[in-house]
């Protein structure tokens, strides 16, 4: 009856079998009709606007993959923790760095994957980061696949929930052992430079 139409829902006869019919009306709007049988025999139609909800999806979809392209392709190390410590996501610069493969982090923990010390040290800091609720950068010492020592600046932050909870723990990290180095190369070149000027028993022009 009408309305029963107002509402989108109607009797209807036009199909035997049930389904969901996808219809994108003049105005751009999306619909979905599912068409149902009743007890007596009937039909009920009830029709939905999903206009909204199609675009929250395009838009996720979207976030998504652009999320996807940068984690993907970043020099930085990138990786998200739960609450309990146990990997969620190692973007492809992770599991170059520690030549392991998805598989040995995905739900694993640091003590799982990463000498005592360094897995101390890691916990210790997410601990940190929880309980201040803020994100807090250091630098950690660790150890490449072939033994050398690296320095590696780290961010780690707190990642909520919809109630604003923390749920997770995100950490960006980028090895800085060449940047540090060569700062200290400087300052040691300075350092010569200056005591060469300061001793030297003859005046000195620079061209």
């Amino acid at each position: 009856d009408a309305s029963a139409n107002r509402v989108g829902v109607s009797r209807a006869s036009i199909r035997k079998d049930p389904g969901v019919q996808e219809h994108q009306t003049a105005s751009g709007r999306e619909l979905t009709i599912s068409i149902n049988p009743l007890p007596d025999g009937g039909l009920v139609r009830v029709v939905m606007d999903v206009t909204e909800h199609k675009a929250s999806e395009a838009a996720l979809r979207a976030s998504e993959t652009l999320l996807g392209a940068i984690m993907d392709n970043v020099p930085a190390m990138i990786y998200l923790k739960d609450r309990d410590g146990r990997y969620l996501h190692a973007n492809p610069a992770v599991l170059a760095r520690h030549q392991k493969s998805a598989e040995d982090f995905i739900g694993k923990r640091p003590h799982d994957v990463f000498p005592l010390d360094l897995a101390d040290e890691l916990v210790a800091f997410e601990e940190a980061v929880v309980e201040r609720g803020e994100p807090i950068e250091r630098q950690i010492m660790s150890a490449l696949p072939d033994g050398k020592k690296a320095v590696v600046q780290m961010v780690k932050f707190p990642v909520s929930d919809q109630v604003g909870g923390i749920s997770a723990v995100g950490t960006i990290a980028l090895d800085v052992t060449r940047l540090l180095e060569t700062e200290q190369a400087i300052k040691e070149n300075e350092s010569i430079i200056r005591n060469v000027l300061e001793n030297v028993t003859q005046g000195v022009v620079m061209y």
